[in-house]
């Protein structure tokens, strides 16, 4: 994570906000150009999200971990 700044979000839209980078595993797939067919092994790929934030908010936690305990469950 970074502090909070002006970023451009994947659209190109310029927002104020936190940039949170993460790994994500893709799964092995397949993948055809006319007829010829690759096999391609899972791997990661690096991701990156921006979090809009109000200019002016105050007393903002980040924490690199996700919530423990219910605030996880889905009603």
């Amino acid at each position: 994570m970074e502090a909070p700044k002006t970023a451009v979000t994947r659209t190109g839209k310029r927002v104020y906000g936190v940039v949170v980078r993460y790994e994500e595993r893709l799964g092995p797939t397949r993948a055809r150009r006319n007829s010829t067919t690759f096999a391609l092994p899972a791997h990661w790929v690096e991701r990156a999200k921006v979090v809009p934030l109000p200019r002016n908010a105050k007393g903002v936690r980040l924490t690199d971990r996700a919530p423990e305990g219910p605030l996880l469950a889905v009603a």
